[in-house]
């Protein structure tokens, strides 16, 4: 059928014979044989290199995402990038294909670290900066192979309790810009910790050695914590992101924590009747005046309220309350979650329960209209 397609088109009908009979000629038999071999063998390669290509890039993908359980788990220990380096380095020069299990034995890792420190004395003298320096960084490390960051619901004792890499704020009464500087800890150790800040010359290089210093830290899903310290030593370099001071500091043993709040508060002074029974109250008991108590609000937000009153009542209790906030509101269900004395009163922190939308978008609105600041 080709052929006849083919004389129809281009060639007439001796030719299309000639190239019939040479096609189906036996003579052939080993050249079609070679070609098929050779096309064979070209499909195979093409599929070595592919599947080679592939597994490749799966290796390169594993080995992507154990380097970086590995940058984690580093992370887990407080270490800084020095001694993650090293620990690579380590790792490679071992022949460690995968670098978790630097952290499963802690014998090897020691007997890794003698090799090294063995090759460093080979190349300089044991009193050099550079075996001094090594000998420092593996010493660390040791200190922190146990080391088991807290939780994330964990409360924080001590500047000890740190990580490397966290965001921190310092601040001196002495600073021209009044404000506090940002900065991100490099180095921690069970002496002292060190945080570079970025581009601030104007206030870091009249900073004095051995002046206090506050600092503040944000931690997620837990709190705000600030403590006091001393400022050790200042050193100023410069990288890629510009001018840096590298400023260390003095640990301290106790660190200040201040509840996060999910809402502002407004100060606001109201009166407020409290009904320190109601919720456990049946429905048809009727209510007395003893049961009552005239109160007095010290700020609201849209997740409780702070009252000022002469009586104290325990943690936990379940309470209801009428006041007026623009509109009348009666019978607002609220828990007792603290009580501080302030010298002959006391100030009940209370936190509202199954508050109704409409009563919270209204205390939202309310705080917002009188504020300054927009949520």
């Amino acid at each position: 059928m080709i052929f006849n397609i083919l004389d129809t088109l281009f060639l007439n009908q001796g030719t299309l014979d000639e190239v019939r009979r040479g096609f189906l000629d036996p003579g052939y038999g080993y050249f079609y044989l070679i070609l098929g071999s050779i096309i064979v063998g070209i499909i195979g390669i093409i599929a070595l290199i592919v599947s080679y290509v592939m597994r490749k890039k799966q290796d390169e993908k594993i080995e992507e995402s154990s380097l970086k359980r590995f940058e984690n788990l580093c992370r887990e220990h407080n270490l800084s990038n020095k001694e993650i380096k090293l620990l690579r380095h380590l790792t490679q020069a071992n022949k460690i294909k995968d670098p978790l299990e630097i952290f499963k034995n802690k014998k090897r890792l020691e007997v890794y670290f003698d090799k090294e420190l063995t090759k460093y004395e080979r190349l300089y003298d044991k009193d050099s900066p550079e075996v001094k320096k090594l000998k420092e960084i593996v010493k660390h490390i040791l200190i922190l192979y146990d080391y088991k960051k807290p939780g994330k619901t964990e409360i924080l004792q001590t500047s000890k309790d740190l990580r490397i890499g966290q965001r921190i704020f310092i601040f001196q009464r002495g600073f021209k810009s009044k404000k506090p500087i940002l900065g991100s800890i490099l180095y921690l150790d069970d002496y002292y910790f060190a945080a570079i800040f970025y581009n601030v010359p104007e206030v870091l290089d009249n900073v004095e050695v051995k002046s206090k210093i506050e600092v503040t830290f944000n931690r997620d899903e837990d709190a705000n914590y600030f403590f006091s310290s001393t400022i050790l030593k200042i050193s100023r370099t410069t990288n890629q992101k510009g001018h840096a001071h590298v400023v260390v500091m003095k640990h301290s043993d106790k660190l200040y924590r201040t509840q996060k709040r999910r809402h502002e508060r407004l100060t606001v002074h109201m009166p407020v009747i409290l009904y320190p029974n109601a919720a456990t109250r049946k429905t048809d008991e009727p209510i007395i005046k003893e049961e009552t108590l005239d109160c007095t609000s010290v700020n609201i937000s849209q997740g409780g309220i702070c009252l000022e009153t002469n009586a104290q009542i325990p943690v936990d209790a379940l309470i209801k309350m009428d006041f007026t906030l623009v509109l009348d509101y009666h019978g607002v269900l609220g828990k007792i979650v603290g009580v501080s004395k302030k010298r002959d009163y006391y100030h009940l922190h209370i936190k509202f329960q199954e508050l109704p939308t409409k009563l919270s978008d209204n205390i939202r609105k309310y705080i917002l209209t009188r504020t300054k600041r927009n949520f």
